[in-house]
């Protein structure tokens, strides 16, 4: 116990008594070195999260039911969508069909600026797909459907074109609200729609759709009560899994999948992006490591002649090299706390009120609690070994050596 005092009084003088400068310098580099360590990272996850976020919002709700025959429909599906509500946790469900498109816009009735396209037509019901999607959140231009609109569609931006779309070339060349729409089915149908408004989710597999409401469609089909695809919307306080399970249990014979079997193309980005955060924090946690040692390393070079003093009046080695392990673990542990107060003091709460503009949405700092705490016992770690690494090289010395170098 006399030692153990004895290193934490020489490491509590060695901080008071030192140049105050370097103290904190040394503990401003620490703080920077964390935030690093968790802000790229946070970052990332942010831009993962939303777009799996946009994929269940915008387009698939957190779990889809189809016919198990994907060429036939649904049918009955008041009857599915009434027992999928009653599972506790479900809190919406809402129906679709779905029907590609042959789009043709003549921007002046001349026949002569003609552009068209094929896209996928969706159908819904207004107000219940509210509680599902964000679609209704995201008009830029016009308005949403109502639940007896017949005759009015609604269009993406990337449909539309003239609203900074990702695919310009293949829209429709500048659809504004009021403007008419002609549009042939699959089934050799043709409708003439007024667009009464158009969408921007930022999710580019939401934005290439256009949707109309079941009533128009089921004239189209000549089809009542039935539905492609069945998305369902849950609380999130159990997995989809557990809701699949429940949904099959009931006697559900229809094909049940969770929204991550559809994200495709953004999967591929999200497990990517995975991947470089795991490098990236392995990297700033190497140059966190690699900062402490040189910042101690130095001071110990500083205070060699000091150390051979000690020992020359008896000091202990042990006593000394914990002392200076004192002194680095306090630097590391000063940038730990500063750290995570900019973190979740500032930067946290600035980001969400003014989060990064990425095309597939707006991305804020996620941070997770099982991340800080590796990045804590990372960082501590690091400083351990900073620490005790160069001041044992360095009592490892004669006190001549350390005295005179």
């Amino acid at each position: 116990m006399n030692n153990l005092r004895a290193s934490f009084f020489l490491a509590y003088k060695g901080i008071v008594k030192g140049n105050m400068g370097t103290t904190l310098l040394t503990v401003a580099v620490m703080t920077l070195a964390f935030i690093n360590l968790l802000f790229l990272s946070s970052i990332l996850l942010g831009l993962v999260n939303t777009m799996n976020r946009q994929g269940i919002n915008n387009l698939y709700g957190n779990i889809v039911i189809e016919p198990e025959d994907k060429k036939s429909l649904i049918v009955n599906s008041k009857r599915v969508t009434d027992l999928v509500e009653s599972v506790p946790g479900v809190t919406a469900s809402s129906r679709h069909y779905k029907a590609g498109g042959f789009f043709t816009f003549d921007k002046y009735k001349n026949g002569q600026n003609v552009n068209t396209g094929r896209y996928s037509v969706l159908s819904i019901d207004p107000s219940v797909e509210k509680n599902v999607t964000d679609i209704s959140d995201a008009m830029i231009a016009g308005d949403y459907l109502d639940d007896n609109d017949r005759d009015k569609i609604i269009i993406g931006k990337d449909i539309s074109g003239g609203y900074e779309g990702s695919f310009e070339k293949e829209s429709l060349g500048g659809v504004v609200p009021g403007d008419e729409v002609v549009v042939l089915y699959e089934n050799g149908i043709e409708r003439k729609y007024t667009v009464k408004g158009i969408f921007n989710s930022k999710f580019v597999q939401s934005d290439k759709n256009a949707f109309i409401t079941n009533r128009e469609m089921e004239s189209i089909l000549g089809v009542s009560n039935g539905a492609h695809e069945i998305i369902i919307k849950v609380d999130e306080s159990q997995p989809e899994s557990h809701y699949i399970t429940k949904f099959k249990d009931m006697g559900l014979k229809e094909s049940i999948y969770p929204w991550n079997d559809y994200m495709g193309m953004t999967a591929s980005f999200t497990q990517s992006f995975t991947l470089i955060r795991t490098l990236l924090s392995a990297i700033a946690l190497l140059v966190a490591g690699i900062t402490i040692y040189i910042v101690v390393y130095i001071n110990i070079l500083n205070k060699k002649r000091q150390i051979g003093i000690l020992q020359a009046i008896g000091i202990d080695k042990v006593i000394i090299v914990r002392s200076y392990t004192v002194q680095a673990l306090f630097y590391a542990a000063s940038g730990i706390i500063l750290g995570l107060s900019i973190l979740r003091l500032l930067l946290v709460p600035y980001f969400a009120g003014h989060p990064l503009e990425f095309p597939v949405g707006d991305v804020r700092l996620e941070v997770v609690a099982s991340e800080i705490l590796i990045s804590i016992a990372a960082l501590l770690f690091a400083g351990f070994i900073s620490g005790y690494m160069p001041a044992k090289k360095q009592t490892d010395k004669t006190i001549l050596e350390a005295i005179w170098g």
